[in-house]
């Protein structure tokens, strides 16, 4: 059977042991969604959102539940993100969350070293 994004929701989804009722299967797809364009936009890589290789089911899971815990967290406090070298950022809240935040930037950027920033091919030579 083919992974797809709602495979990595529910992935995503066993890793977290409570979930708002705001955050409903409909937002954590559309995070998933944004997670599988953003690799892409990173990588070079193209995925299929209904055929998602299982090379890239760990990182894009991972990122996917930092995107929960961000969005959990960062509900009405000072609060930023980042891609580029992923950073994450809150002014309050508990040790645990700011743990499990850690964990999964960690674990994410370990993800992106892995398959390295696309390169464009033209370049320009002055002289």
């Amino acid at each position: 059977m083919a992974n797809t994004t709602s495979t990595i929701r529910d992935r995503a989804k066993n890793r977290m042991s409570e979930l708002p009722s705001t955050l409903t299967d409909t937002a954590i797809v559309e995070f998933v969604v944004d997670v599988i364009q953003e690799f892409s936009n990173y990588s070079g890589v193209t995925i299929d959102n209904t055929d998602i290789s299982d090379q890239y089911m760990p990182g894009l899971t991972n990122w996917t539940v930092l995107y929960m815990l961000s969005f959990m967290t960062g509900a009405g406090v000072d609060f930023s993100y980042s891609l580029g070298e992923l950073s994450v950022t809150k002014s309050a809240g508990s040790s645990t969350n700011q743990q499990q935040l850690t964990y999964y930037e960690n674990s994410v950027n370990s993800f992106l070293k892995n398959f390295g920033r696309k390169f464009s091919t033209t370049a320009t030579v002055y002289g």
